[in-house]
């Protein structure tokens, strides 16, 4: 197996002259289905269901509440916004096209791009090589929209033995700070993780160190559920790290559960958290029962109702 380089290495494309391309289309062997004998001859084909490449995809895209598909227009916009092919880019908004006009007009907007109705011929001549039929008329599908599909749907009911927990903290921090909420999530199975300033021995402030290998620096945000600042002499030292902010900040604009200890919640006034008062996602321990409140928030999983209000400085 090769490891192919260059900017495609996946077929059909545009971009690399169809290379990498399927061996029987040069007249090569490639992987051949043995032809036996039985009633009739025995070969390898496909369903011209598999020429369906829209039903599943506005079925999945329908079943969306109106955050996620937001955040569908969004990632969608992200990525094609990368392509610099406007060729490519105009291709794939005529794909999008045929799975719903509402996503395919959002994304061209910001990619400054008005939809085809039809899809291009090159995308139809690449899908015909593996599906002659391409495209068909799909039958009404029995199912439009499935509440399965949707996270929102689960939401209060999510398990936690999937879930990674930041604890964000430094030098000083309280030990008792963050056992209090440790022991309650690693009960329900979730993974708690101490990010720190620095690499090597964290000392608390009761006494006593804990090996920290995981940084503000060389960890990133996205990796994590949720978030927990925990109290001690650590607030005036994360007061003055500039990359700390950037994790709660982010944090907010992922839709992320953030909880704050008593003593940590000064910190709020150097983030973009403004509205802690109306934001569900936010648990303060002044105001709430901190291990069964942060608990409860984190099985939504994401807080929804924040989607039109996330879009902060980071």
């Amino acid at each position: 197996m090769d490891i192919l380089k260059g900017n495609v290495s996946y077929f059909p494309n545009s971009l690399g002259g169809g290379c990498p391309y399927q061996a029987m289309m040069k007249g090569e062997k490639g992987f051949e289905s043995h032809a036996e004998k039985i009633d009739g001859e025995k070969i390898r084909g496909r369903s011209n269901s598999f020429s369906d490449h829209f039903t599943q995809a506005r079925l999945f895209f329908h079943s969306q509440n109106e955050a996620e598909q937001n955040h569908i227009v969004s990632a969608f916009s992200f990525e094609l916004s990368k392509v610099t092919s406007v060729d490519v880019r105009k291709r794939e908004l005529a794909i999008l096209n045929q799975i719903d006009k509402t996503l395919a007009a959002k994304v061209g907007k910001n990619l400054g791009l008005t939809p085809a109705e039809e899809l291009d011929p090159l995308t139809v001549q690449f899908a015909k090589q593996n599906h002659p039929e391409y495209p068909i008329m799909a039958n009404k599908p029995e199912v439009e929209k499935s509440p399965g599909l949707s996270m929102a749907n689960k939401a209060g009911n999510e398990r936690l033995d999937t879930k990674k927990v930041a604890f964000l903290v430094a030098n000083g921090v309280s030990k008792a700070s963050v056992d209090k909420l440790k022991g309650a999530l690693t009960k329900e199975g979730a993974e708690v993780v101490l990010v720190s300033t620095h690499v090597g021995k964290l000392t608390y402030k009761e006494g006593g160190e804990e090996d920290i290998a995981h940084t503000y620096l060389i960890d990133a945000s996205v990796c994590f559920d949720a978030f927990y600042t925990p109290e001690g002499d650590s607030v005036a030292v994360l007061k003055g790290e500039p990359d700390y902010f950037q994790f709660i900040n982010e944090a907010f604009r992922h839709c992320k559960v953030i909880g704050f200890a008593k003593g940590a919640e000064e910190l709020i006034g150097g983030t973009y958290l403004k509205d802690t008062e109306n934001d569900k996602g936010i648990v303060l321990e002044s105001k709430s029962n901190l291990s069964e409140d942060f608990i409860a928030t984190l099985r939504h999983n994401r807080i929804w109702e924040r989607e039109d209000s996330r879009k902060v400085p980071v």
